[in-house]
């Protein structure tokens, strides 16, 4: 928040000298009378008002919109946070507006909050996506608070925790991680036909079957020379942990923004501000088996990303979003399904899901917190759910 300052000065008709400020939120002038008409005294005064009011016993003024507090939190706040941040915030934001329509940042409350979160579920969204969208609009309201720019915060303990009983996903298990290695092929030319099927066809061209034949065998010949790449990368995905953003950007070269640094006694990644979701610049542990998956690689070969991918048209594959749908049809050809509630197949996070699974069964909560770079110990604990379950049921079982 912009610094306040109180000024001391006299208006003519008035008997007392005058204490203002201008209000840093709405840039309106805030006075009252000082009660005397001493400026010593008067200045006293000041410096006490301005003291309360650095020390958080201000309160901003009620008539600030709702558009000059999202104007403020983006330029003061979100501007500094990653691009999927930004984008997932401003998407939570937009509905929020959409069915609330607020008027002034005053208006925002509990009931309010509730009943934005009812029309999305009225609507059909995920349960995963509304605690997502309710997680970034409580981001956003505790910053407003913290800033004093609330009068008083908006309580989230029960609305936070809606739609957050289950993942929309399951670990997967081995046996289902070869599975999908068998299919990256046909998962390949599965994520292009989709691609194609989302282009407009031309009426006017037509192809006899043996062209289309002679078109299919080269696509599945193209989908073969990169399916290696591919394969190497869902191995890598399983034994790391990794979000996918982070394995598409790590990289061998120590100056990348995201980098694997062999430097020390134990192999680790090296994290910059730019590339980590928590915008800090890190050293993180890294566990053997990756290490020795890493180390695989010859000395010689060492450079550039770790995990390079070709698409089928013979052209690097860089972007997250195009790797990571191309992942969820392998894991839909493999019938991997992860969710049969919304007949959801494996995509790449749910090889993460894996990684913290097995890990939950070797490590405490505060290591794989660590592994799994979670900002909350709460989200890392789900990992330890089923263990415990199994806990309890193997000491049932052993009774007599």
């Amino acid at each position: 928040m912009t610094e306040i300052r109180v000024k001391v000065t006299k208006h003519s008709g008035r008997k007392y000298l005058i204490m203002y400020y201008d209000d840093p939120i709405t840039g309106r002038r805030q006075q009252r009378s000082t009660r005397t008409v001493k400026r010593r005294d008067a200045e006293r005064v000041a410096a006490k008002w301005e003291a309360e009011l650095r020390e958080g016993r201000y309160v901003a003024d009620t008539r600030m919109t709702w558009q000059q507090f999202r104007e403020r939190y983006e330029d003061d706040k979100l501007s500094g946070l990653s691009g999927a941040m930004q984008s997932a915030t401003s998407t939570a934001l937009n509905h929020f507006e959409r069915i609330i329509q607020p008027v002034y940042l005053r208006d925002v409350t509990t009931a309010l909050v509730s009943r934005f979160v009812s029309q999305l579920r009225s609507e059909g969204m995920r349960a995963t996506s509304v605690a997502a969208h309710v997680r970034h609009l409580k981001a956003v309201l505790n910053w407003g608070a913290k800033m004093k720019y609330l009068a008083r915060p908006v309580e989230f303990d029960e609305l936070a925790d809606k739609g957050r009983t289950m993942m929309r996903g399951r670990p997967i298990t081995d046996d289902e991680l070869t599975r999908m290695l068998g299919e990256v092929e046909n998962g390949l030319i599965a994520a292009q036909d989709a691609k194609n099927a989302s282009k407009k066809p031309d009426p006017g061209r037509k192809r006899c079957e043996a062209v289309r034949q002679r078109l299919r065998d080269s696509r599945r010949s193209r989908a073969a020379a990169v399916a290696e790449g591919w394969k190497r990368l869902l191995r890598g995905l399983w034994l790391s942990g990794l979000r996918l953003e982070e394995a598409v950007k790590l990289s061998w070269d120590s100056d990348s923004a995201f980098s694997v640094d062999l430097s020390g006694q134990f192999p680790h990644f090296r994290i910059y501000a730019e590339a980590h979701k928590s915008r800090r610049d890190e050293l993180l542990p890294m566990t053997p088996d990756f290490a020795g998956f890493l180390l695989q690689t010859p000395p010689g070969e060492r450079n550039g990303r770790v995990f390079p991918l070709m698409g089928l048209g013979g052209n690097p594959v860089t972007r997250s979003g195009v790797i990571g749908p191309a992942i969820s049809h392998i894991g839909r050809c493999a019938n991997v399904v992860v969710n049969r509630t919304e007949g959801k197949c494996a995509s790449a996070h749910d090889l993460r899901r894996a990684f913290g699974t097995r890990w939950a069964q070797r490590v405490k909560p505060a290591v794989l917190q660590r592994l799994m770079r979670h900002r909350s110990l709460e989200t890392t604990l789900r990992y330890y759910v089923q263990l415990d379950a199994d806990d309890v049921a193997r000491e049932l079982w052993a009774l007599p």
